[in-house]
């Protein structure tokens, strides 16, 4: 594998990763009744709305099957 191939492979498992954090956070807030985009704008007021988070929203589940 070469320098180029081997940051592409770092940025495609980092780009991974930061996908399934938002996910993770998106199904904490659903099961703690609260709003994560709502949530999120709190945090960052400054942002926009940010595209992965509501790809992350439409990927919950209601809490009561998230177990």
């Amino acid at each position: 594998m070469n320098s180029k191939e081997m940051q592409e492979k770092i940025i495609q498992n980092y780009q991974k990763d930061e996908h399934m954090m938002i996910l993770v956070f998106a199904q904490w807030c659903v099961n703690h009744d609260l709003d994560p985009a709502f949530l999120y704008r709190k945090a960052y007021p400054d942002q926009d709305a940010n595209p992965a988070l509501l790809q992350g929203i439409d990927l919950t589940v209601p809490k009561e099957e998230s177990e």
